[in-house]
């Protein structure tokens, strides 16, 4: 099955529904993502969040957030395929930052709530192997009709 095939009917409804729940799943992840990074911007507890470019990336990001769950959707295979690929690197960052020299410092939340940066690095890991969970269901499912699309008719001469 080729990538654009896809669009085109090639999936048959079970592959489709795991592309959209592939879909649902990186949207929810990437909401989540756009929050805790401008939430970090805002306390302060990164640098890179808060510099003064840092505008371009958040809006990088947000087209991503939306850009990205619609790929999905329409069953491209191998663009869910490496972005399942990309979110594993992710979660080998937060596993970094979890067992890091500053795992043990604070990040304030809401108030006075607070928790160290390893358990929101865990946290938000667990929310990245879901989304990989589903990228991977959909992308390596086996659900395609044989011939990747809607049979075209065929021009005969006369």
């Amino acid at each position: 099955m080729t990538d654009s095939s896809a669009s085109k009917g090639g999936l048959t409804p079970e592959g489709a529904s795991r592309y959209r729940h592939a879909a649902v799943a990186y949207l929810v992840y990437g909401i989540i993502y756009m929050m805790g990074a401008g939430h970090l911007g805002m306390t302060g507890a990164t640098s890179r969040a808060s510099e003064s470019g840092a505008w371009v990336w958040y809006l990088t990001g947000g087209l991503f957030v939306l850009l990205f769950p619609w790929l999905i959707s329409r069953g491209f295979k191998w663009f869910t395929r490496v972005l399942a690929l990309l979110v594993c690197v992710r979660i080998y960052g937060l596993i970094t930052v979890a067992a890091g020299p500053t795992a043990s410092e604070d990040l304030q939340l809401v108030g006075d709530l607070t928790v160290t940066k390893s358990i929101g690095a865990i946290l938000f890991a667990a929310v990245a192997l879901v989304t990989v969970t589903f990228l991977v269901r959909a992308s390596f499912y086996r659900g395609a009709s044989s011939e990747g699309g809607t049979p075209q008719p065929t021009e005969t001469a006369s």
